[in-house]
């Protein structure tokens, strides 16, 4: 005699996959940043400017929800507004090339915590807020 399975009572939920950060994305996302850095650092320009904001701006999205990260948060804003500030091709201080590379070293340890999914979709969302800001004129 075979006995009928009995339906489950909890409803499924599937989790989404969530895929670690391999070494060389995150070290092509390091790279990038402090590229980005060291050309503010010796020839100032916009174009140098706008490649560390939209790292900036990645990480931020990815992270702003997260409670995991809130004093991680506060460094980036700090970073974000140093670089709201300039304007090229004027030379940065040391005061706050200081802050920008301590943002840039803060997101190195953050890069090893999050996953792929979310640093993606992080950065599908920067990139239609930046399209935003250019499209008002802010």
């Amino acid at each position: 005699m075979t006995r009928a399975r009995k339906p489950r009572r909890k409803q499924y939920r599937p989790r989404p996959l969530r895929y670690p950060m391999m070494a060389p994305l995150k070290q092509q996302i390091s790279l990038d940043m402090h590229l980005a850095l060291a050309r503010l650092r010796t020839a100032p320009h916009d174009d140098a400017r706008t490649d560390l904001a939209a790292t900036f701006n990645t990480v931020g999205v990815a992270i702003e929800n997260d409670r995991r990260f809130q004093e991680e948060v506060q460094h980036l804003n700090a970073g974000g507004a140093v670089l709201n500030a300039y304007v090229a091709p004027t030379a940065l201080t040391d005061d706050q090339l200081a802050i920008l590379a301590h943002t840039c070293s803060v997101i190195d340890t953050i890069l090893g915590l999050l996953d792929v999914p979310t640093l993606w979709t992080a950065e599908k969302v920067a990139v239609e807020l930046m399209r935003a800001a250019r499209a008002t004129g802010a």
